[in-house]
């Protein structure tokens, strides 16, 4: 029979080890919380950061793509007759609306004497053109596209950017982007209620922006204000940063500067990026042991999984190193993709291109008698007979040469099966 004290110590053991178990659980439960937190909200910066560079790009290309436009107009000024040069103008304006919209970009060309706009507004003839920001500055650079930062228009007095280039007969033509005419490929908000995206200029101000509510003009420029402040002092570049929104709600902050300066922002809010966390947080608490359990089983089967990864890693690598390069060739394509390379082929080689541009480097580097056996064993007609033939490894034994020295190489095309029927390894 066990005395009382014996009891008292056996049943505060049990507690204790009890209680034991219980902390490990909310230790682990802590971590495992701070974890998923840390990997939801570096996952969403990712997210964040490289949506808001995908539209930073699509901007930027379409600057791009009004540059053309620009110059390309240019040259037609500059090529024309001054009797010739308003009719031909006039149809590069309409030209141009056809291909981007009525309300894309508003051309205009102004002369000493002329203004030859597609939409021409009240007062154009009496306008002092030479005191325009885009005027001056397009004269101060007669060879480049000069790009305006966002001001109010002094016609429409609406935010506007401007594109201008001087012509040879110094006359300038220009391009105005009204700010709320620009436009994305795709419906940002739309994808989801509750991200927000806003686009502004080196100096802060609000060109574009897409949210789920609409508010004042005033108030989400000095939103943006502030966030343009604080990614210009580096405040909100760690992935756990968040700024407070106009209703008062948590969010992770995502940009990227385009190079004139202009950046893409994109806000997503807290309760959406950590909104799985919550449901984590019941599961872990009604099926603590299971999970515990689960975890175990997953880190051991993870850590057996790596092992044998890293052992095939290995195995992939030892059979890489046997090879001096190695090439995909797309021979219905006709082109290549380096796999591997030395350091003097990658110099003269892109990553990827026409199998051609392939061929003329490594003929270049093969002794004068062995060129004409490697053009009749490796161009794309005798490849694609081999395939057709089904052979599966072929080549030769050339005399390369590997810097100051020439060696004996194998030089060999494998194709299976397995791969895409219109590609062999080289």
């Amino acid at each position: 029979m066990k005395t009382p004290v014996k009891s008292i110590s056996y049943v505060a053991r049990s507690a204790t080890f009890s209680i034991s178990i219980f902390v490990v659980m909310l230790m682990f439960s802590f971590i495992g919380y701070q974890i998923m937190k840390m990997n939801l909200l570096k996952n969403a910066q990712s997210f964040g950061d490289n949506l808001s560079r995908t539209y930073s790009l699509e901007q930027q290309s379409n600057f791009e793509f009004y540059s053309v436009l620009l110059s390309f107009g240019v040259t037609i000024v500059d090529n024309s007759e001054p009797q010739e040069i308003e009719e031909k103008m006039m149809d590069f304006f309409r030209q141009m609306q056809n291909l981007l919209g009525d309300k894309t970009i508003d051309p205009y060309l102004v002369s000493k004497d002329s203004v030859v706009a597609l939409n021409p507004w009240d007062g154009d003839d009496t306008y002092d053109f030479s005191s325009a920001v885009w005027y001056r500055q397009a004269m101060e650079n007669p060879d480049s596209v000069i790009f305006t930062e966002a001001y109010t228009d002094a016609i429409y007095h609406k935010p506007v950017i401007t594109i201008a280039r001087k012509c040879g007969t110094g006359a300038v033509l220009a391009f105005d982007i009204f700010s709320e005419n620009i436009r994305f490929s795709s419906n940002i908000a739309g994808k989801n209620k509750e991200i927000s995206f806003f686009l502004c200029d080196r100096q802060g101000t609000l060109l574009f922006s897409e949210t789920a509510r609409e508010y004042p003009q005033g108030v989400v420029q000095t939103y943006i204000k502030g966030l343009f402040e604080r990614i210009k002092k580096n405040e909100l570049a760690g992935y756990a940063t968040s700024v407070v929104d106009m209703d008062g709600e948590k969010r992770g902050v995502y940009y990227y500067e385009m190079p004139n300066g202009w950046i893409s922002i994109l806000t997503i809010p807290f309760s959406l990026i950590l909104r799985d966390l919550d449901s984590f947080v019941w599961l872990f608490c009604s099926v603590v042991v299971l999970l515990l359990v689960g975890m175990a089983m997953v880190t051991w089967r993870n850590i057996c999984n790596q092992r044998s990864i890293a052992r095939t890693n290995e195995a992939v690598q030892a059979l890489g190193n046997r090879y001096y390069a190695i090439y995909r060739v797309n021979y219905a394509h006709e082109r290549y993709e380096i796999i591997k390379c030395s350091d003097s082929m990658r110099s003269r080689l892109p990553q990827s291109g026409p199998y051609a541009d392939l061929l003329q480097v490594v003929c270049g580097e093969l002794q004068a008698e062995f060129l004409q056996e490697y053009l009749d064993k490796f161009s794309l007609s005798s490849i694609r007979s081999h395939v057709a033939h089904r052979i599966e490894d072929f080549g030769g034994d050339f005399r390369l040469r590997m810097g100051n020295v020439c060696h004996w190489g194998s030089v060999r095309a494998i194709h299976f099966d397995s791969m895409d029927s219109q590609e062999v390894i080289l």
